[in-house]
């Protein structure tokens, strides 16, 4: 083997090898930033998700408790006022 031949193949390989590094480099980058953006989403997401049903939940499932209580408060007070007595008492 000739110097043009051994110098060509040197070079070949030293080109094959750098662009196998730049594949690589692109696919862990790749890889990184799909990582990063799947997290970054989730979280998102996540924390979009859970404040907003705290925001809207939590208000709503108050007023429905307090409606509820002071709607049924009323309506046992009613019905005690009118129907036990006369259920109770004899006549």
């Amino acid at each position: 083997m000739n110097d043009f031949l051994l110098r060509n193949a040197a070079f070949a390989f030293a080109a094959f090898a750098f662009a196998a590094f730049v594949v690589a480099a692109f696919a862990v980058a790749a890889f990184a930033f799909t990582a990063f953006a799947i997290a970054f989403t989730v979280t998102f997401a996540v924390t979009f998700t859970v404040t907003f049903t705290f925001i809207f939940t939590v208000p709503f499932t108050a007023a429905f408790t307090v409606a509820f209580t002071v709607t049924f408060s009323f309506l046992m007070a009613v019905t005690s006022r009118h129907f036990l007595p006369n259920i109770c008492t004899k006549k």
